[in-house]
């Protein structure tokens, strides 16, 4: 399946910050930045589900709101909804009525997740998509003066 660079903008401008209160938290948008930041960097197309929470579960700590009740599997499992994400044995986890997973069973199951094929194609072959893609989820997520901070923190360089 190929997908066009529109299209993809698309998917990725419906990703949202959760807000609650007036607090925002990043946790989805972060989460692109993070893989984007590992894919441009050639370090990695798909991501444990272990290595998201202990690497991610850092950036988490460090950008996301001081009291969440959630970490760093509600990201991981609810981007798949957007059409930009998907999760290796997604059949075997148990979703509460809310859609929740527990990340024990992530865990057990040795579940992984990334980007489809069709956005790390496009990401490769266009070198302005991430930058458009990284400046969307900043602006929509932090305030203008975390933007070096997150972007440097991620790996991502916006003046290539």
């Amino acid at each position: 399946m190929q997908m066009d660079r529109d299209t993809i903008i698309e998917l990725f401008d419906r990703i949202k910050p959760f807000k609650r209160n007036g607090v925002i938290s990043p946790h989805r948008p972060l989460l692109v930045l993070y893989a984007i930041g590992k894919l441009i960097n050639n370090e990695q197309r798909i991501h444990t589900y272990a290595e998201i929470e202990e690497s991610f579960g850092k950036l988490l700590k460090k950008f996301g709101p001081r009291k969440t009740n959630k970490g760093t599997h509600d990201p991981f499992w609810r981007l798949k909804k957007y059409c930009v994400w998907f999760v290796t044995n997604a059949d075997s986890i148990e979703e509460d009525v809310s859609g929740n997973v527990k990340p024990r069973e992530l865990h057990d199951n040795n579940v992984s997740g990334g980007f489809h094929e069709a956005i790390i194609e496009q990401f490769l072959s266009d070198p302005t998509l991430h930058i458009e893609v990284t400046q969307m989820m900043l602006e929509r997520t932090f305030h203008e003066s975390k933007y070096k901070e997150v972007i440097h923190a991620v790996g991502i360089e916006l003046h290539s």
